[in-house]
């Protein structure tokens, strides 16, 4: 399945499709947009077995793809990342821009686009060092994984991983990844010795939404 937090609603795909995708939003995704991969309703893949979240969020409009999979088919999507390490730059570049697109053209829940970003943010978790201190630590990839598309003032944009241990099988509210994604921010500029903040400073700062002005403030 995948959501999405701004934008239109999801293309209709049919009754079945219809009533898949508002279980989804009830049951997994209340406060999101959500619509059903198309490999739930070919009885390919279950709802219940879904516990790794892939979210790409562009700080500088707030706007957010989600991708739900199991523990399965993230590692999978990882181990084929990985088995190109040479590619790992453009793997994440590839993310970057993903999102940055649909975030630009507000891609709805079930575009195309909007998976095409949500899954590029969990390849290029997969170029992370964050990535390995989950499978050190759990041994599974469950739980959620958040991929942070920071704008610099000035200079190329760039990402930062970050993960979230959640028991509960439920995309984040739209609440908490705002509060996830300032807390790391706020830990980006301020920590003493942070490379990421010494980056974020030479570039001039960060362009970020309204929404987390206001959070890395407080």
């Amino acid at each position: 399945m995948d959501s999405q937090r701004q934008g239109g609603h999801a293309p209709g795909m049919g009754h079945e499709a219809d009533f898949w995708s508002a279980l989804a939003t009830n049951t997994m995704a209340p406060g999101w947009r959500a619509a059903v991969d198309p490999s739930v309703l070919n009885g390919e893949t279950s709802l219940s077995a879904v516990d790794a979240f892939s979210y790409g969020m562009c700080t500088s409009t707030g706007w957010v793809a989600v991708a739900g999979m199991s523990h399965e088919q993230a590692q999978l999507l990882v181990d084929q990342v990985r088995s190109q390490p040479d590619r790992s730059h453009e793997v994440s570049a590839e993310a970057i821009n993903a999102i940055v697109y649909v975030a630009a053209k507000g891609g709805a829940a079930g575009d195309p686009d909007t998976r095409t970003a949500a899954k590029a943010a969990m390849a290029a978790m997969a170029t992370t060092r964050t990535l390995d201190q989950v499978l050190a630590r759990q041994g599974k990839l469950i739980g959620h994984f958040v991929y942070l598309v920071y704008t610099p003032r000035a200079g190329a944009r760039f990402g930062r991983p970050c993960f979230i241990r959640h028991e509960d099988k439920k995309i984040l509210t739209v609440h908490k990844l705002f509060e996830v994604a300032a807390m790391t921010i706020r830990t980006d500029l301020y920590a003493p010795g942070s490379r990421v903040g010494a980056q974020i400073r030479a570039a001039g700062g960060l362009k970020l939404c309204k929404e987390l002005e206001q959070l890395t403030r407080g």
